[in-house]
């Protein structure tokens, strides 16, 4: 994961300016869906993911695919990392127990104090 949370710190700074495990999770996919396993050593996100209720975890390959897509309108390959082909967008940890704010099959993923939503399916 820790390729993953470099990119999207790298892309929640790039465009905000502000604000793990290597192997695949076998969970629901981020549509809240039976998604399975990301496959080794492909992209986390595949063409025709759909994502969520704020859509993350839909399929992009740039910036402009995620516009228009609820509250996740960043794409993860803006990171440097093409493999991520997800939309995501900023979060804060719930730390009250509350709910994760990034809906069904999505976590709040934070590295360096700066926080994103990845698909379960790729943590």
């Amino acid at each position: 994961m820790k390729p993953l949370c470099a990119s999207l710190l790298t892309t929640l700074l790039a465009l905000a300016g502000c604000s793990s495990s290597d192997s695949p999770a076998t969970t629901p996919d981020a549509a809240g869906g039976a998604g399975g396993q990301a496959d080794a050593g492909t992209s986390c996100g595949k063409p025709g993911d759909p994502g969520n209720a704020l859509g993350v975890g839909k399929y992009c390959q740039a910036l402009s695919d995620c516009k228009g897509n609820g509250k996740a309108t960043l794409c993860a390959t803006l990171g440097g990392d093409p493999t991520q082909t997800f939309c995501t967008m900023m979060c804060v940890v719930a730390t009250d127990g509350g709910a994760d704010p990034c809906a069904a099959g999505a976590t709040c993923s934070c590295q360096g104090g700066q926080c994103g939503c990845t698909p379960d399916v790729c943590l």
